[in-house]
Formats: C-alpha cells, structure tokens, sequence
C-alpha cells in the first residue's frame, strides 16, 4: 500500500542511458531548476526529490527543492529518506529469485509447502487454493488474489487516532472476505496481499524474520546499501536524516504505524538516487 496525495512528498528516480560529456554536464543544473519551479507552482507538494545515473554510473546527481514537511522550515536534502512503500516489492522479488537460484525453492512451484497451516486456512476461506497458485503468479501479480487494501475500512481502521498496529494474519483476514479476481495466471490484478504472502515465504525458506533475511540475500552491506532500512524491524542507521514527511490528503502520516504496509507490500525506508559525489557509486551515510 501507498499513501499518495496531491501534497505526498515526491521522490522520482530518471535512469539515463549511456553518454558522454566532453564539456560540463547541463544537465543537473536543468533539472534542478525543473523541480524548482514544480515546487513553486504546487505549494500544497512539500518537495521533490530527484536523481539522475548515466554512463554506467559515472555520472551521477541527485538534487531537491522544497521542504521536509507542509509549512516546515527545513529544506529538503537529496539524501532525505522516507518510506519507498511498494519499491519494497523490488527487494521482496529479488529475494525470492535469489531464494531459487539457491534451490530453496521453485518460482514454479505452488504456494502450499511454503506457508503456514494458518495462511493456507485462510486463502481457502477466501475460495483461493494454495495448492494451485505458484509463487511466479504472486510475484506478477497474476494469482487472481485481490488486495485487502482496497477492502472497505481497512484505510479507516489504519488512520484512526492514535494509530492501529496490524499483524500479517489480521491482513490477510481482511483479504479473506474478498472473492478472487480470477484464476490463477489468467490476468494481472495489482495485489499488496500476494506479497504479503511472499514475505511469509521468505520468512519461512530462510527460518529468518523478513528484514533480516532480504538484508542478507541481497548483500546489502555489499552492495553499498548502507542508508536504507525495514522500519520497525530494524533500527535506523546511525547518521541518516529525519525521515521527510509524507501524506494522505491533508493528514500527515509520517508517524502512522507502519504495520499497515510492513510484511512484504512495502516496509523499507530509504534516501533517493544517486549519492550526490559524482563517479561515487554507492548510496553512503558519509556522502552526507
């Protein structure tokens, strides 16, 4: 689930092609002044991020305009992180492909041997079959499973006062009052809850708890990731920004609990782009 508004933050990531530039690059200085005037013109959109790699990643930028929050005094950083929502389908998906390459299990395969009692009592409820429905179809949201954040009340619940904490298992109780969309591999209904029930699977492939183990598959020490992290089940990195502020309509839900999208559909915290030192490859608390 994603709260969108016209007065969320914005974050955009434009991938360039291969290119080279014998003079300075103009571009940065373009798009910096793009997103200086979209913010002008839309007040009611606290900021935008932006960030910008080509040529294989030597040439990089990431810039912002705005500020942190609707009427806040502090200026939006390029490196300011917020929750990316359903860009953590990204990590749960490569985690399951990196899950196969290890033989743990079959994209193939269906669903049954890899969730709990529990889990496939419930899908069954619903009139859906684990015994039936592959792990590929959650991934391509191809498994006719419909999607409990559409079911009504479940955005009430989630933005009472006071917040709502949610489990797995109450989200996917929402999702059994729902009649499948279609069967399994016929066409393609965008579901928060098939990955839901992926996070459940990863969790039980690796006997690890889901931030831990998509941490851990996909290397992220490795690979740089060195600013982004699940929140709830990870605490922040030591150095990293106060989260920018994000909205649903006027409300700001920057401190919602975010058990409303945290067990696969979304989850994880994270800065924008590109690090802001060119030819520097990798997201990094020191490029701050």
């Amino acid at each position: 689930m994603q709260m969108i508004s016209k007065a969320s933050l914005l974050g955009v990531l434009f991938i360039a092609g291969p290119a080279v530039h014998a003079a300075p690059d103009p571009l940065p200085r373009a798009l910096q002044a793009a997103i200086d005037k979209a913010v002008a013109a839309n007040p009611d959109v606290p900021g935008i991020t932006l960030s910008y790699s080509a040529a294989g990643g030597r040439q990089q930028w990431s810039g912002s305009a705005g500020r942190t929050a609707i009427g806040g005094k502090d200026a939006l950083q390029p490196d300011q992180p917020f929750r990316i929502a359903s860009i953590t389908k990204l990590f749960v998906a490569a985690t399951i492909l990196r899950l196969h390459e290890q033989h743990r299990l079959a994209v193939t395969d269906t669903i049954m041997a890899y969730i709990s009692p529990e889990t496939a009592g419930q899908l069954r409820r619903a009139g859906y079959d684990p015994a039936v429905i592959r792990i590929d179809q959650l991934l391509t949201h191809s498994s006719g499973m419909a999607d409990h954040t559409t079911e009504p009340g479940f955005l009430a619940a989630t933005l009472v006062a006071g917040g709502h904490h949610w489990t797995r298992a109450a989200q996917l109780d929402i999702l059994a009052r729902q009649k499948p969309l279609g069967a399994p591999g016929v066409a393609f209904h965008y579901s928060d809850s098939g990955y839901v029930v992926l996070g459940e699977i990863i969790e039980r492939a690796t006997g690890k708890p889901l931030a831990a183990a998509v941490r851990e598959q996909l290397q992220f020490r490795k690979i740089g990731l060195a600013s982004t992290w699940w929140e709830q089940a990870e605490p922040a990195p030591p150095g990293v920004k106060p989260r920018a502020h994000q909205y649903q309509g006027d409300l700001d839900v920057t401190e919602l609990d975010a058990s409303f999208d945290l067990y696969g559909g979304g989850g994880r915290v994270s800065p924008q782009g590109a690090c802001r030192r060119m030819g520097h490859r990798r997201r990094c608390v020191a490029c701050r």
